[in-house]
């Protein structure tokens, strides 16, 4: 039997169709709201002065609410646990927030009255758990930005970022000197490239020398000295970071 749709239920039909595209929505915002989700991912470190440690774990709120850590434990092959790092006050986990903590290097761990060394890495299984304020949460497994980033981009060459430094500054390939002097108490430098220039950041009067005083450190030292910049500059020390005619 067809049964054809009256005024009054056209009213009601189209009444109805809001609720029914927003029941979705309802349930979303309802399951955000509620409950707890955090995701962890851990870095591993171990060096010669030190025992094997997490140096850092991050956290990840899944959920629109506040979550306050008091404890991080690492849970190894689901048989020993080990609170790697305690807060007081608690640290905050903000709604849909992601928090970065930083662990201290460890010196050694006890299991009972005997030393152990735990293993972090694989083929053992390390699970994190949170203390909040009424419970303790597992964490699920998450993946460093890494992985994913390497996941994505495999089908592509991949071409490295190389930053070569000196005291704190990073240079080309194009800089083949440094100067280095004595500020009072703080340590200066300036970039000398192939072709003259030089990249002192402000500090210095002059912005390029003549190519023919760079064939090597004696003959750029010769020529700052003959110019008495030697005597302006306080220890004055030239650096040869790259043959010049490489």
């Amino acid at each position: 039997m067809i049964e054809h749709l009256t005024l009054p239920n056209l009213k009601d039909f189209f009444q109805t169709i809001p609720g029914l595209l927003l029941f979705p929505y309802s349930l979303y915002f309802f399951w955000i709201r509620t409950g707890n989700k955090i995701s962890a991912y851990i870095t591993k470190s171990h060096s010669r002065t030190s025992a094997p440690y997490l140096s850092n774990v991050v956290l990840r709120n899944h959920r629109e609410k506040q979550v306050a850590i008091h404890n991080v434990i690492a849970v190894i092959d689901k048989d020993i646990s080990i609170v790697i790092d305690s807060f007081n006050p608690p640290l905050i986990l903000e709604p849909l927030g992601l928090l970065v903590i930083k662990i201290n290097e460890v010196s050694y761990y006890l299991l009972g009255n005997e030393k152990y060394e735990p293993h972090f890495n694989h083929p053992h299984k390390i699970d994190i758990k949170v203390t909040t304020n009424d419970k303790v949460l597992d964490c699920i497994a998450g993946r460093p930005p890494t992985f994913i980033t390497n996941e994505k981009i495999s089908d592509y060459r991949t071409a490295l970022v190389i930053r070569e430094s000196f005291n704190e500054k990073v240079y080309s390939e194009n800089v083949i000197f440094a100067i280095v002097w004595m500020d009072k108490d703080t340590t200066k430098t300036a970039f000398i490239d192939r072709f003259g220039f030089v990249s002192h950041y402000g500090q210095l009067w002059f912005n390029s020398i003549d190519t023919k005083h760079l064939n090597n450190t004696e003959s750029l030292e010769a020529y700052l000295k003959n110019n008495n910049i030697d005597k302006y500059l306080r220890e004055m020390q030239i650096v040869e970071l790259r043959k010049p005619h490489e």
